[in-house]
């Protein structure tokens, strides 16, 4: 609930906060697909329609669009 991850607040920030149910994955790249074509706004820009997205963490956070025209 909210009110756990509120109380848990100062736990997140040491990396040691955990829930019931929670899952947690340490991971440097996601890719999200959706169904549907959808607009997606990054900084300020409004990118779409696009269904898949990857995010990459490295020294800095990259977003890659691979549909994007």
């Amino acid at each position: 609930s909210m009110w756990q991850v509120v109380a848990g607040a100062p736990a997140a920030f040491r990396g040691a906060f955990a829930a019931p149910g929670m899952r947690d994955y340490w991971v440097d790249a996601i890719q999200l697909r959706v169904a549907v074509p959808t607009a997606m706004e990054v900084a300020g820009e409004l990118l779409g329609p696009i269904s898949t997205v990857e995010l990459r963490v490295g020294d800095t956070v990259d977003f890659v669009v691979p549909d994007a025209a």
